[in-house]
């Protein structure tokens, strides 16, 4: 493979430390791992987060794809959970610097019965103003990975809301996306529905012949760091060595 760039987007209330496993097979195959640490994340404490919206986030995004992409062209980027939204939008909005994308978890339809699309979705404003923050306490099948995660354990609902504008936002931006596009997805995923791979594979325009969905049977939402994290990986490096194969 060829070395280039990859843009890897983490989610809401994590950090880089969500690809630490992705990190080192990335840089075996001679590739550069590019992983910004959005705003109000990554510090001791998720009070940190209270001020940002998801238009900080996107910004922090689309700083770190364009130095990506500099004078080297266009990257794939790698997104996980939210960063898979950020990642859609960047590729919606910068065709011409985005080669691929590799969307884990990408929190298109979220799992909670609170949030939009849900029975229980219209409660949603009111838990906002009745309550202040919100568990996040991050998902994994495998129950011994969560001693060694460094995700917020709860987020302000201010964040979380501005989180939810995002889901909102993405959508709009699913038809305008073209890029190759892989989805991969655990059906045991607690944080987001399964079905969002579905949502966003029936939705954006890439040909049918460039985009794919990968299900994972056992892995809950942090997907490179739970039960099936060396497949998630292997079918990460497969698609990235497909892409190079195809560029021939």
């Amino acid at each position: 493979m060829k070395p280039g760039k990859v843009l890897l987007i983490h989610g809401f209330t994590s950090g880089p430390f969500a690809f630490e496993f992705l990190i080192p097979a990335l840089r075996e195959e001679g590739l550069s791992p590019i992983v910004p640490t959005l705003r109000g994340h990554g510090h001791d404490s998720w009070k940190k987060l209270s001020g940002f919206t998801w238009r900080d986030w996107l910004e922090d995004a689309r700083k770190a794809l364009d130095e990506a992409a500099g004078e080297d062209g266009p990257v794939v980027i790698v997104g996980h959970s939210m960063g898979g939204l950020l990642a859609l939008i960047l590729a919606a909005d910068n065709p011409g610097k985005v080669r691929a994308l590799v969307l884990a978890g990408a929190a298109i339809h979220l799992a909670s019965p609170f949030t939009p699309g849900h029975l229980l979705g219209f409660l949603q404003p009111v838990l906002g103003r009745v309550f202040k923050s919100w568990d996040m306490t991050p998902f994994y099948t495998d129950r011994k990975m969560l001693a060694s995660d460094r995700n917020y354990r709860r987020a302000p609902m201010s964040s979380i809301n501005t989180m939810i504008e995002l889901v909102s936002t993405t959508k709009k931006k699913l038809s305008k996306v073209t890029a190759p596009t892989l989805v991969l997805q655990g059906r045991k995923d607690r944080r987001v529905s399964w079905k969002s791979a579905g949502i966003i594979s029936n939705n954006i325009a890439t040909p049918e012949n460039q985009k794919g969905v990968a299900m994972f049977s056992e892995t809950d939402h942090e997907m490179f760091r739970d039960c099936e994290k060396l497949q998630v990986i292997t079918r990460v490096m497969e698609y990235l060595k497909s892409l190079e194969d195809n560029s021939r």
